[in-house]
């Protein structure tokens, strides 16, 4: 029996949420504590926020 192992390092994306105008990606970061969200706007625009989770 093989176990079935990616060897993708690319941080896969918490939550994904696809609005008519935008498509909203939640990463976490937890070596530097931090939540990251892009938001991937129409017209080839982005939006990244930074979240320190000390501050929450």
């Amino acid at each position: 029996m093989r176990e079935n192992n990616s060897f993708h390092t690319e941080p896969k994306a918490l939550y994904t949420i696809n609005n008519p105008e935008s498509v909203i990606e939640v990463f976490l970061d937890k070596s530097e504590d931090k939540v990251l969200e892009i938001k991937y706007l129409n017209n080839n625009r982005l939006k990244n926020t930074h979240i320190l989770l000390k501050n929450i």
